[in-house]
């Protein structure tokens, strides 16, 4: 199994043709005021670690970094936190926010979901490959999708399609989730992911 954090996860999706949210990872605190010159204030800190981590880990993002020693104070503690070995700073950007992704169910195989980044409740799947039509048909079907208008459709349309085709030339995809896919300036962007591997 081969786990990639969001820093490999971005890499490897922007590789693939998404759009990815600028962002710079550190792993000293020297490098803090070099990533926040890039990507500017107010910005998002993820916690990035090369393993899969769970408890502390689902603390470890924020998203309104508004200066230069919040970011040191915050990157001094995600480091404390139990294997993380970095911070990944990425500029902030506002947005519809989706929570999109793969997943392979041991009967029902392949799958493709879709749903709202705050509601996880709010999710609907389907086997892949999945064509256009019927992504639409399955965004409609949650309570977000239902509120979003044809350009926005549109763009999410385009990036699930991008996803469920992954599964033709990387088939040993075990788990991929984005999070989340954010609908910025009529482009959809990924602030953060991670990737399983079998």
């Amino acid at each position: 199994m081969i786990y990639f954090n969001d820093k490999r996860a971005l890499k490897f999706l922007g590789d693939e043709g998404f759009s990815i949210v600028e962002g710079v990872c550190v792993k000293r605190i020297s490098g803090v005021k070099r990533a926040l010159k890039k990507v500017g204030l107010p910005s998002i800190a993820r916690a990035s670690s090369n393993k899969i981590l769970y408890g502390g880990h689902l603390k470890g993002t924020v998203t309104d970094v508004k200066t230069y020693s919040e970011a040191l104070s915050i990157f001094k503690g995600f480091v404390k936190i139990k294997g993380v070995n970095g911070v990944l700073f990425q500029k902030k950007i506002d947005g519809k926010e989706f929570f999109v992704g793969l997943v392979r169910d041991s009967d029902l195989g392949e799958l493709l979901f879709f749903g709202d980044y705050k509601n996880k409740e709010d999710l609907v799947f389907r086997s892949c490959p999945v064509d256009k039509k019927e992504i639409s048909k399955m965004i409609r079907e949650t309570k977000i999708g239902k509120k979003v208008s044809k350009k926005v459709l549109l763009i999410l349309q385009d990036n699930l399609k991008r996803l469920s085709d992954l599964y033709e030339k990387y088939p040993y995809i075990e788990n991929l989730n984005i999070s989340p896919l954010v609908v910025h300036k009529n482009k959809g962007k990924l602030k953060g992911a991670t990737i399983i591997f079998n």
